[in-house]
């Protein structure tokens, strides 16, 4: 996963293990900012980002939400005021203190069905309730999220606030959110069997050169 996205990201790949969730470091300071970005061919996701700031990141843990959750004034206002303990800011804090000194990324879906049903279609082809209409491998799920978190980092960066690309991931999704995970596995599997293929490729062209 994160060799695929470090290409994308134009980043080096993490030489270390992506770090295993701990309670060690939940209790850091940190800062949140809500934006809008841009992503792959000019299309725009809203975004709660919450990082660290008496510790060094040491992961990026980006996170999927599912139908009916929202930013907490919004929902607190709507019809699912009931369930605001699930709004994308309660859900950055459990996330916080479940990976420590991490980046927390939640991304908005796109837009909504009657308020409620959730649509990522900025990530995976879906019908008008937000349901996947098909995975496909060669689709724009991965160059769309790595162009959300370069031009996040563009701008935090002109607000004099660090946030590196460059880390291990964790990527989670939830009920609705999981169509994202299932498009970016789809294209990942097609990246792994291209890049395999090519190392092949390289290995037969290499054997036949050394012998002639």
């Amino acid at each position: 996963m994160w060799s695929y996205m470090a290409s994308v990201l134009g980043v080096g790949p993490s030489r270390d293990s992506v770090p295993s969730p701990s309670n060690q470091d939940s209790d850091v300071e940190r800062s949140s900012f809500r934006l809008r970005s841009r992503g792959w061919l000019d299309r725009e996701n809203d975004l709660l980002l919450s990082v660290p700031t008496s510790a060094t990141a040491r992961c990026n843990v980006i996170f999927f939400p599912g139908d009916v959750q929202d930013f907490e004034a919004a929902m607190k206002i709507g019809p699912f005021a009931d369930y605001s303990d699930y709004a994308y800011e309660a859900v950055a804090e459990l996330l916080s203190d479940k990976f420590g000194a991490c980046n927390v990324w939640v991304v908005r879906p796109s837009r909504f069905k009657h308020g409620a049903y959730s649509s990522f279609d900025n990530f995976v082809r879906t019908n008008e309730y937000g349901a996947a209409t098909e995975y496909d491998p060669t689709a724009y799920a991965t160059k769309h999220l790595a162009s959300l978190m370069q031009n996040t980092q563009a701008t935090l960066r002109r607000q004099g606030v660090n946030v590196s690309t460059a880390l291990p991931m964790h990527l989670l999704g939830f009920s609705k959110g999981g169509i994202v995970l299932n498009q970016l596995v789809t294209e990942l599997v097609r990246y792994s069997f291209n890049k395999k293929r090519s190392n092949s490729g390289q290995v037969r062209q290499g054997s036949t050169q050394f012998i002639g």
